[in-house]
């Protein structure tokens, strides 16, 4: 069974594999991702932040690692890092000035970031040009409904969100 695919299925097995590769392939940044989904998977979530962070500090220039640790970063509301990741380029050809083609995979990992990102500081015009694009291409596609539910959460997220924030404010209060 190759690695992606055991990844799904058996990330515990998966796992011995991978380090062995990135052991061998220490340059391969794509082991560094799956070792990431595969500590995910088996919610080990110290080893695969160690494997974002590792895999951006020795492969900055790498889509994915860049989005990995956007993310991770996301994840711990450091915001101001972001832009430092993309170094201030939040449009793929920018980033990518020498490529006219990209991957579905590499369009839908940047694109849902930033929007997350923008939508998080709060710029909402960024927000809806990134979020009809990613309707648009993707409609279908884990980020995208990932996104849909942030934007428009369902009646009951608004509810708890309402509920959450009247307990913040009443101890405020007290």
């Amino acid at each position: 069974m190759e690695p992606h695919s055991q990844i799904q299925s058996e990330p515990k097995e998966a796992i011995p594999k991978l380090l062995k590769l990135k052991a061998e392939y220490p340059n391969i940044p794509m082991i560094y991702n799956y070792l990431a989904m595969a500590y995910g998977q088996i919610r080990d979530y110290s080893a695969m932040e160690v494997m974002c962070v590792e895999n951006y500090t020795k492969n900055p220039d790498y889509l994915f690692a860049k989005i990995n640790y956007a993310e991770m970063c996301l994840g711990k509301e450091e915001y101001e890092k972001i832009a430092k990741i993309f170094d201030n380029k939040f449009d793929l050809k920018l980033l990518y000035p020498d490529r006219n083609e990209f991957h579905i995979s590499e369009f839908e990992g940047f694109t849902g970031i930033v929007c997350i990102y923008f939508y998080k500081i709060g710029k909402k015009k960024p927000v809806k040009i990134l979020y009809n694009s990613l309707k648009e291409v993707s409609p279908d596609s884990a980020i995208f409904r990932r996104v849909n539910r942030m934007l428009y959460p369902s009646l009951m997220i608004r509810l708890l969100r309402k509920l959450r924030n009247k307990k913040t404010d009443h101890k405020i209060e007290a």
